[in-house]
């Protein structure tokens, strides 16, 4: 699981980008990221590269991971949605999205507290600095959300960013709408 971001307060700019993974970014980015240096993470217009960067590596990280689980590509579970993107993000790997993807479908299991389904993904200091950051979707110690509940905030969150980024789109950007 990837919970390096999880305790970094160096995040900056309007996408929030940590140095990690701007790093990951340069290493991994290819031409998009030719000639970017590590100090440049902050710069709110050339990070927006390497936020994209980091949905593409979330996205394949999700893939990668039903892939290794026998999830056939055919499936429409081995290809993620924008949640479950969101999902990888927030949680920190997508071992962690994939279980709350399966989760939600499951009738045993989607009342089941999130901390008590990513209890058995990572390690309790992990899980303690994840509920601790990511409060506002998976609850307090103690009083952990459940999966029906973590996914309707991160999907009303989600909506709510989508439409935010629609708006600003249409207002400063109108030709760029398919």
């Amino acid at each position: 699981m990837r919970f390096e971001g999880l305790t970094d307060s160096l995040a900056a700019g309007p996408m929030a980008v940590t140095p990690d993974e701007w790093a990951r970014f340069i290493k991994g980015g290819g031409k998009p990221a030719e000639g970017r240096k590590p100090d440049d993470y902050d710069r709110w217009l050339t990070q927006i590269k390497g936020a994209a960067y980091s949905m593409f590596f979330d996205a394949k990280a999700f893939s990668d991971f039903q892939k290794q689980k026998g999830v056939d590509p055919k499936d429409s579970k081995f290809m993620p949605t924008y949640l479950d993107v969101f999902h990888v993000y927030l949680l920190g790997g997508a071992e962690a999205a994939v279980a709350v993807l399966n989760a939600r479908n499951d009738d045993a299991l989607k009342n089941q507290k999130m901390d008590v389904l990513l209890g058995a993904i990572s390690a309790p200091p992990k899980m303690d600095a994840l509920q601790s950051r990511r409060a506002k979707y998976l609850g307090v110690p103690g009083q952990a959300k459940t999966v029906t509940e973590f996914i309707q905030s991160t999907e009303t969150e989600l909506r709510g960013a989508l439409k935010v980024a629609l708006d600003l789109i249409k207002q400063h950007a109108p030709d760029e709408l398919p």
